[in-house]
């Protein structure tokens, strides 16, 4: 017939599916135990994740949950030489080659972030158990991996046969009780646009199964925003009771700060994490009058934006301060502990760590951390410690800063507020260092005696001790030198280096 594709297509129900798409479908568990035949040869630095969407509520088993649960961990399959299949249970199976430890869990906290709201997941974490992810190294659990997926793909079947055993005899029954085909017959209908409607990408949104806030997620970390459209071509009522939604991707950062449920699980995650992911390094500058701008230390912190994008992109991480002062205290313990994150290269410059005033009076974490300072010279490490924890305990702050100083290691106070700076007597809370954050609003705010008793403070304390932080722009630095700074760090201090700037 002209115009007709010559490729064999079935209706499934929904829309014309072309043959080969259907027999792929079909055939993923099959796929999956011939994969596994040749896989036993090639193991070495394999890695496999199996994603239990069949535990879930019924809510996540749908293909819109699926497709966005494939799209999350689709970058790690096509950056390792990986292998993805989704079985007809609503699971995922992915095999990776060369994966870090680290990748693996950014992208497997991701999952658990997408289907956060499920109710059998939430269960399970109450009793410290992983009810959606199981890992696999390959070299070690090759064989328990392909027990597993026998397994599975032996339960897939069979409860495939008994519901077609359930439809069969269910069909059977709604023949014998209905009536002749020529009794009450009524007028053939033509097909509507939400008969044939094809797979858009759209969600279908049963009334009572999901509502709007359930929506997942983009496969960039997206958050989802949902609105309903009536099913073109259908009347009124059909309409009102079976909306489609569309996801509508937020490209801009969203606005939206954590709720208490969010951030357990996001500090949880975090605690299992390797933070190296989300540290960053940023120099500090000198700017003196007749000298060219130099780099004199480096500052190792972690970056909440980048935990944003990678795990929690719904949500502004630093929109409601005590949640982000905690995500930070669950990033500083990394750098104190064995293992987990590990301090920058050595290039000769002093290095200001932020650091935590418990830690510092507990000797056993002290005893830890300094394994990791190794070779590097004692008396260019500055623990820097919140001015807020500082002045809450003034006492804690002076005997913390004892121990570390006869440890061979330097203090600084972070985070002090401009006023704030102003107004204490440092001499009773001695540093080394003091950090002090540029806000616009305050620098605006002060009059000519406040400018000019803190310009006497930064002379007193000493200008190569005091420094300016957040100088993004080229105000902060102006505003800065008249004050009396000549430490500044920032991405329009950075910029003065010819090397580049942060790390």
């Amino acid at each position: 017939m002209p115009g007709r594709s010559p490729i064999l297509q079935f209706f499934d129900g929904r829309r014309i599916v072309p043959a080969t798409t259907q027999r792929a479908r079909a055939n993923q568990e099959d796929l999956l135990l011939d994969y596994l035949k040749g896989l036993r040869r090639h193991t070495q630095e394999r890695s496999a994740i199996r994603l239990a969407l069949s535990d879930l509520e019924r809510r996540h088993r749908e293909a819109a949950f699926v497709r966005s649960a494939a799209q999350e961990i689709r970058p790690l399959v096509n950056r390792y030489e990986g292998q993805l299949f989704r079985l007809a249970n609503s699971d995922i199976i992915v095999v990776v080659k060369g994966a870090s430890r680290a990748d693996l869990d950014i992208y497997t906290t991701r999952e658990r972030m997408l289907f956060r709201k499920d109710n059998y997941l939430k269960a399970a974490e109450a009793v410290d158990q992983d009810l959606l992810v199981t890992q696999y190294d390959l070299e070690r659990d090759y064989e328990r991996f392909r027990a597993d997926m026998e397994a599975l793909v032996a339960q897939i079947r069979a409860d495939a046969e008994e519901q077609a055993r359930q439809d069969a005899e269910a069909a059977a029954a709604a023949t014998a009780a209905a009536p002749s085909p020529w009794q009450n017959a009524e007028p053939v209908r033509a097909p509507s646009d939400a008969d044939t409607a094809t797979d858009t990408g759209e969600i279908p949104d049963t009334p009572g199964d999901r509502t709007d806030a359930d929506a997942p997620a983009g496969a960039d970390g997206s958050g989802a925003e949902a609105r309903t459209e009536a099913a073109g071509g259908a009347d009124d009522d059909t309409a009102a009771a079976e909306p489609t939604v569309k996801v509508v991707r937020d490209r801009a950062r969203s606005q939206t700060p954590l709720d208490p449920l969010s951030f357990n699980r996001l500090a949880n995650a975090l605690r299992r994490l390797d933070g190296s992911v989300f540290a960053t390094t940023r120099p500090i500058i000198m700017m003196a009058r007749g000298t060219e701008p130099r780099r004199v230390l480096t500052y190792h912190t972690f970056s909440l934006e980048r935990v944003e994008a990678r795990l929690m992109p719904e949500f502004r991480l630093d929109a409601d301060a005590a949640y982000a002062r905690k995500l930070h205290q669950t990033l500083n313990r990394q750098v104190i502990g064995r293992g987990g994150v590990n301090l920058p290269t050595d290039d000769g410059t002093p290095l200001l760590l932020d650091f935590e005033l418990d830690a510092a009076l507990d000797p056993d974490a002290m005893a830890s951390f300094e394994t990791k300072l190794a070779q590097r010279s004692r008396g260019k490490v500055i623990l820097g410690f919140r001015a807020e924890d500082v002045l809450h305990a003034t006492d804690r702050y002076l005997e913390a800063r004892r121990q570390v100083r006869a440890r061979g290691l330097r203090t600084a106070v972070t985070g002090i507020d401009l006023l704030t700076f102003g107004a204490v007597s440092w001499t009773l809370l001695p540093a080394e260092f003091y950090t002090i954050p540029f806000r616009d609003t305050v620098v605006k705010a002060l009059d000519e005696a406040a400018i000019k008793h803190l310009a006497e403070t930064i002379r007193g304390l000493g200008p190569a001790r005091v420094m300016l932080f957040g100088c993004n722009r080229a105000s902060a630095i102006d505003t800065g030198r008249q004050l009396g700074f000549r430490l500044f760090e920032g991405a329009i201090a950075s910029a003065t280096l010819s090397g580049g700037g942060a790390g």
